[in-house]
């Protein structure tokens, strides 16, 4: 059974939706012409809102570690 707590929801999405990028990259849905250019277009958005989410959880321990606010938002 999986957790869902933490990045492994994300991963187990990632996981999911990845393989169905593949396909529609290989089935050539990346042509605006195509019917199913939605559906690559959909899947293209959520890899990336699936990986810019994992980017911030990764990063938050070391802002929530850091005593001082001026410091810990600072990059």
């Amino acid at each position: 059974m999986l957790i869902y707590l933490g990045t492994e929801l994300f991963q187990s999405m990632l996981d999911h939706y990845l393989p169905r990028y593949q396909l529609a990259f290989e089935r050539g849905y990346t042509e605006e012409g195509s019917q199913y250019y939605w559906l690559y277009i959909e899947l293209k958005e959520r890899i990336l809102a699936i990986r810019q989410a994992q980017k911030f959880l990764n990063a938050l321990p070391l802002f929530m570690q850091q005593g001082n606010e001026e410091v810990s938002l600072q990059y």
